[in-house]
């Protein structure tokens, strides 16, 4: 009895975050052209607590393939820290490889990093972002 409670939960959980994922993708394709990205494909959604975080793939002028990691939290939320903190270890890394030479890549480099407001449902959130060079055999990982 408990394992289909469970699984009716998940059930609901996953309809709740496919209903808000229609309010939200648009939303952020939209929000990706405006930042002059282009052929924008959503891969991933999910959600944690009142926090959405994705990956979107898109292309650039100036970059070609990218892969826009981004967090959608209610300004009142704050809960920034888990992608400002990615950001600050990929810029260490990369500052540490180019300070010893010898090193092979270890980390991708940020091509961009930015937080600006956006209004979903007449709701305030912050929308961070991070995009890095999408490597076609690579993984985030």
């Amino acid at each position: 009895m408990l394992i289909m409670k469970n699984s009716a939960n998940k059930c609901l959980t996953k309809q709740a975050l496919q209903s808000q994922a229609t309010q939200l993708l648009p939303l952020l394709t939209v929000t990706f052209l405006d930042l002059n990205y282009k052929q924008i494909i959503h891969q991933r959604i999910s959600q944690q607590n009142i926090t959405y975080q994705g990956l979107t793939r898109a292309t650039d002028d100036k970059f070609d393939q990218v892969m826009i990691k981004w967090q959608l939290s209610t300004v009142v939320s704050n809960d920034l820290a888990n992608l400002h903190h990615e950001v600050q270890v990929l810029k260490a890394l990369n500052n540490f490889k180019i300070k010893s030479q010898h090193l092979v890549a270890i980390a991708s480099p940020v091509l961009e990093y930015k937080s600006l407001p956006v209004t979903v449902a007449e709701q305030s959130y912050q929308l961070t972002v991070l995009v890095m060079p999408y490597y076609p055999q690579g993984s985030l990982a």
